[in-house]
């Protein structure tokens, strides 16, 4: 089922006090430019260090993205899509994921607005470069003209190539069904750059 089709139808990244090198030197990164996700082919390697563990890349890490003019599965262009990433490692090998999109505006009052947010929580590994992602609860809420509906999804475990460099976590891997970027229409494996963030944690709910 199509991202959007299932859209349609169910209408501190660091802990407290932590001051390790790893954290100077993340938030003293100089890079701020929030690359667009890309098709990762075969045999590429990701920029920055595979021999990380999950004590090393604890913390939020964040992607985000505003496009123009963007096709949606219905045959509609939408004038606008932001959609965004944010993964919480946490100790205990225990994650959190928040998905959310919005279509034509973010505009809360605005009728034409249509929102999208989905919690992941599981648990998580990430060795010789591997992330794999185990959830064991997974939430979707829509709004659409002023309502918003949640319900349950199915989980998707899912495994991603990983590289730390510097502030930002790369990863590359496949998009989850309930992901509406026009880039994961494809169904090939993606690279994302998830920069780290001082977003307060939990972020709140779709309202």
């Amino acid at each position: 089922m199509k991202a959007w089709t299932l859209l349609c139808i169910v209408a501190c990244p660091v802990i407290a006090g932590c001051s390790t090198v790893l954290d100077r030197h993340r938030h003293a990164d100089p890079r701020t430019d929030r690359p667009a996700p890309m098709i990762f082919e075969k045999g590429s390697r990701l920029p920055g260090r595979s021999d990380v563990g999950p004590a090393e890349a604890e913390g939020v890490w964040s992607f985000f993205r505003t496009e123009q003019r963007v096709p949606l599965d219905e045959g509609e262009v939408a004038p606008f899509l932001y959609y965004a990433l944010h993964l919480k490692l946490g100790p205990g090998d225990r994650y959190e994921l928040v998905y959310q999109a919005y279509v034509n505006t973010r505009n809360l009052g605005d009728p034409r607005m249509r929102a999208l947010d989905v919690r992941e929580t599981g648990r998580f590994s990430l060795a010789a470069g591997t992330l794999q992602l185990e959830p064991n609860g997974t939430t979707l809420a829509e709004k659409h003209l002023g309502r918003i509906t949640t319900q349950a999804i199915p989980d998707e475990h899912r495994r991603y190539e990983a590289a730390l460099d510097g502030a930002w976590l790369n990863i590359a891997g496949p998009c989850a069904r309930y992901q509406v970027e026009p880039i994961c229409r494809d169904g090939r494996d993606l690279w994302y750059s998830l920069r780290a963030s001082r977003l307060d944690w939990p972020l709140p709910p779709l309202r």
